[in-house]
């Protein structure tokens, strides 16, 4: 029992005992109550709209008396193995092969179709603030002469190369 609390029979316990006495959280004790393994009765307080709920300190005891002893870790019974001197090269490379597949290859600004509002401004060079106004001008179809060509898909997609003909 994690509190070792003398159990006097017919007592009962608040929640906040039952947990230490369980070593267990709230949400756990609830279960066990669910469960009929804990029997509880809602008890009145003084100023408070909410009764506490107490639960049977026999029924408390004997739950921490059957609660299993809990196994040793797998971690621990694990040994590291060294490795043949010949796979260490091998290995490597596996590791550089399985980085490689991980990743996603990165597509350079200039090469892509469509470019985010960070995109279109590292690109251009001119200010977020004047990218989305000039986006939402090509939205509406307020623009005359050279327009940026846009989508809206989860944020400002602005066409690299209406980007690149725009004249601000």
């Amino acid at each position: 029992m994690a509190g070792k609390v003398t159990v006097v029979p017919g007592e009962w316990l608040t929640t906040e005992e039952t947990m230490r006495e369980l070593g267990k959280s709230r949400r756990t004790v609830q279960k066990l109550a669910q469960r009929k393994q804990l029997r509880w009765k809602l008890q009145p307080r003084h100023g408070r709209a909410r009764p506490e709920r107490l639960y049977r300190a026999e029924d408390v005891e004997r739950v921490a008396r059957e609660a299993p002893v809990p196994a040793p870790s797998a971690a621990v019974a694990t040994v590291k193995r060294p490795t043949p001197a010949g796979l260490g090269p091998v290995l490597k490379r596996l590791n550089a092969a399985a980085s490689l597949a991980i990743e996603p290859a990165r597509v350079r600004i200039t090469e892509k179709l469509w470019l985010s509002l960070g995109e279109a401004q590292e690109l251009s060079g001119l200010a977020r603030t004047d990218l989305v106004r000039e986006c939402r001008r090509a939205a509406e179809g307020r623009r005359n002469g050279q327009a940026l060509i846009v989508r809206k898909s989860g944020g400002w997609k602005i066409l690299r190369k209406s980007l690149e003909q725009f004249e601000g």
